[in-house]
């Protein structure tokens, strides 16, 4: 099992330079092209490692990770595309704990990993609430077909929940 303070091993430090240095030949949607031909072919070779269950666990990881708040970094080979580094949950593989010990502190760190999604999902629910509950009343009003009503309250709601990020307006948050 890997932890923080080991070094990459050869094969998977070669493969990120790869990447990186390969993508940074391309430009715009070729970028795009490239990197999901790469993806589609390590999904495809990591299937047969064991009927797909490390290729399975490893994407859940990667779609529960897109909920996690990231930095860009540059791309050190330069090109158009950044990488996005995030601190996300720890996956253990229990093909390669071997002790008592292991297992324990495995276990450990997923408790860990439990309360603070526990807590990051009482946040979010509480923070959604009142969201729910005025585009609720939105709804309502409209399907009394009160106008005016629907009117006021997007005012309001815009007004206490949307902000413009930059200058588009599709950079609503």
């Amino acid at each position: 099992m890997k932890h923080e303070n080991q070094p990459i091993n050869d094969a998977l430090k070669k493969a990120l330079e790869t990447t990186l240095r390969t993508a940074a030949e391309f430009k715009g949607e070729d970028t795009v092209e490239y990197l999901t031909g790469v993806t589609t072919a390590a999904i495809s070779l990591l299937r047969a490692v064991d009927d797909g269950r490390l290729v399975y666990g490893y994407l859940r990881s990667a779609l529960a990770s897109l909920g996690q708040e990231s930095t860009v970094n540059a791309n050190p080979h330069g090109g158009d595309l950044g990488v996005s580094v995030h601190m996300g949950a720890s996956m253990a593989n229990p093909e390669m704990l071997h002790s008592v010990e292991e297992l324990r502190r495995e276990l450990h760190s997923a408790n860990e990993q439990l309360i603070e999604r526990d807590i990051k999902l009482a946040d979010s629910k509480h923070a959604l609430q009142p969201i729910i509950a005025a585009v609720g009343q939105i709804a309502g009003a409209h399907l009394r077909k009160d106008a005016p009503k629907v009117n006021k309250l997007l005012n309001e709601f815009c007004k206490k929940y949307v902000r413009l990020a930059g200058q588009r307006s599709d950079a609503i948050h």
